[in-house]
């Protein structure tokens, strides 16, 4: 067998985990089996998340590796409690228009300078992200942040992918972010004392650039040409989503409608793909107005997301019923670098699919102000209710007070919030209901009993073995420096709030078995969590970009690796500073 060794390391990695002397029990082979297939079917995407997570609690507690009240211990976390918690009160803040409110304020401050809204968009998403779900906030300016670069000329894929780190970095410095206080629970569990919000603050301290119209001049060689012929799909990439002839717009044109002189195309596409139309006669010019004649009814092209956590993802259109329930009709439908305009309505949908459809303004309104639905060009102009958006600021305020001061835990601050929200009016029971987010509920409550598993099997102790004996020897900064690497590269491939779940039991094991200070490590791994820059699958947030910023999966990496990088070394620099490492 070939083992792995460093000058520094004095056992081979294999024999530590898989101990010839001390076999794997049956028990732990099952439990490494269960996880193994867990992150394969997460990562593939072929069953959902929080399904995966429920056959894990069942393949763990059927089979005696855990037993019931373990397996079934999640669902009364005090961390499960606190995120049903946040997502209510982040969900009385956007009803009330104060999220909205300051997404506008905030998008007023960004100017006309590419480099000024990075910043503004940036710090924004940072601020927000401090006291909401990170996915909220990325949601809420998302619409402001595309409007804006937009109307100042800038491409939206400049910031953008700024925003979605800004959200990430903000997720950093507050115990409010999913993984924080999942390893905040860890901690507990194994010391008796969370971390807190103070522990975190000084450590963590295209659719619509792809739409172009493009007028073709008579002398053009596509004038007279049926729009199969001129091929322009397969030789440029692009799609032809509506064809303007006068006064009349023929939608989704066929490949033998054709193409007459002075007609105005809808084309969607890469820039650098589109322009090769103007070697044809063809004269290029970014869509200025999106409304247009049918009929003599005001008609609208619209962009619509599916956000991360839409009621949407994984049904069909025709599931939704869409068209009968909204009344607009879908052209096509954009995922990550491709555009499909065929079966559209039976295509199950996914998170961060752009959808381009068709309707009344009035309709595309009402759709705008749907949850789970973002319609990046719209507005959703939410009034503010001054008593009642006052009083939400107040509570949030508050809640997050009491919290950061220990007069109570952090589970029950929530739950105040909650209460105090309700009796004020400014949300109701049934909108609390709808705004937990039971996907979420359900992944982390399946895969809690991983860590149990980890823990009694003795999993946990042989893996943390294996960090300690190579990373010990160099100190405790050492030992967190590995761990944070090591968890960062799981998130990119699993995401942070199943990476907390797994790698936080077995960190806090190597702290406690290597005498360094847990807290310390569970908050440069919680940290290392929201380290999610170098891959569009490693945050929802940044699925939520990719689309209206036209993103490739090498963009992440190519921006990701040097936030990454800063990250790290900023770790390092902090941490014996706050931690006396």
């Amino acid at each position: 067998m070939v083992s792995f060794r460093c000058a520094v390391f004095s056992v081979p990695l294999w024999q530590i985990v898989a101990n010839p002397v001390e076999p794997l029990s049956f028990a732990a082979i099952y439990t490494l089996v269960v996880i193994a297939a867990a992150l394969v079917l997460i990562s593939s995407n072929r069953i959902a998340p929080d399904l995966v997570a429920l056959m894990v609690l069942l393949a763990l507690g059927v089979s005696g590796v855990v037993t019931v009240e373990q397996a079934l211990a999640g669902f009364s976390r005090p961390a499960v409690i606190t995120i049903i918690g946040l997502f209510v009160i982040t969900a009385a803040l956007e009803r009330t228009g104060v999220v909205q409110w300051l997404s506008e304020r905030l998008a007023q401050l960004s100017g006309k300078t590419e480099g000024r809204m990075v910043m503004v968009f940036m710090g924004a998403g940072a601020l927000l992200s401090l006291v909401m779900n990170n996915i909220a906030a990325g949601a809420v300016l998302l619409p402001a942040a595309v409007r804006v670069s937009s109307q100042a000329g800038v491409r939206p894929s400049k910031v953008l992918m700024p925003l979605a780190f800004g959200t990430l970095l903000g997720g950093m410095a507050t115990y409010y972010t999913t993984a924080n206080i999942l390893l905040s629970s860890d901690l507990q569990s194994r010391t008796g004392q969370p971390l807190s919000l103070l522990d975190f603050v000084p450590t963590g301290g295209a659719i619509d650039e792809r739409l172009w119209e493009v007028r073709v001049r008579p002398d053009s060689p596509l004038v007279g040409q049926a729009l199969g012929s001129t091929r322009i799909g397969e030789r440029l990439g692009v799609t032809v989503m509506a064809i303007w002839h006068g006064r009349e717009a023929r939608l989704a044109p066929t490949p033998d409608a054709v193409i007459e002189a002075n007609d105005m195309l809808l084309v969607l596409g890469r820039e650098e793909r589109v322009v090769q139309l103007e070697d044809e006669g063809a004269i290029l010019g970014r869509k200025s107005n999106n409304h247009f004649a049918v009929a003599d009814q005001s008609v609208q092209l619209a962009e619509v997301i599916i956000g991360p956590r839409s009621p949407a993802v994984g049904q069909t259109l025709k599931d939704l019923r869409f068209r009968d329930k909204f009344r607009l009709t879908t052209v096509a439908i954009w995922r990550g670098t491709r555009s499909y305009r065929t079966d559209v309505g039976v295509m199950p949908l996914q998170a961060g699919d752009a959808l381009l459809m068709v309707g009344t303004p009035d309709r595309v309104r009402a759709l705008a102000r749907e949850p789970g639905y973002i319609l990046p060009r719209e507005s959703l102009d939410t009034p503010v209710d001054r008593r009642k958006g006052g009083l939400a600021a107040l509570v949030t305020l508050l809640v997050i007070s009491i919290s950061a001061l220990g007069w109570v835990s952090t589970p029950e601050a929530m739950l105040i919030g909650m209460v105090a929200l309700v009796l004020a009016g400014c949300i109701r029971m049934e909108e609390a209901y709808r705004a937990v987010e039971w996907r979420v509920i359900f992944l982390i409550a399946g895969m809690l009993p991983i860590g149990a598993a980890l823990i009694s099997t003795g999993l946990a102790d042989r893996i943390s073995d294996a960090f300690i004996t190579m990373l010990a020897p160099m100190g405790a900064l050492a030992l967190i420096a590995g761990l944070y690497l090591f968890t960062v590269l799981v998130t990119q491939v699993i995401g942070g709030q199943v990476a907390a779940l797994i790698v936080g039991p077995i960190a806090l094991t190597a702290a406690v078995n290597a005498n360094v200070n847990p807290a310390a490590v569970a908050v440069a791994v919680a940290i290392a969590c929201s380290a999610s820059f170098l891959t569009p699958i490693a945050h929802p947030v940044n699925l939520l970009m990719v689309t209206p910023g036209g993103y490739r999966f090498g963009d992440f990496v190519r921006v990701g690796f040097g936030l990454t990088l800063v990250c790290f070394v900023t770790l390092l620099l902090v941490m014996p500073l706050f931690w006396q490492l």
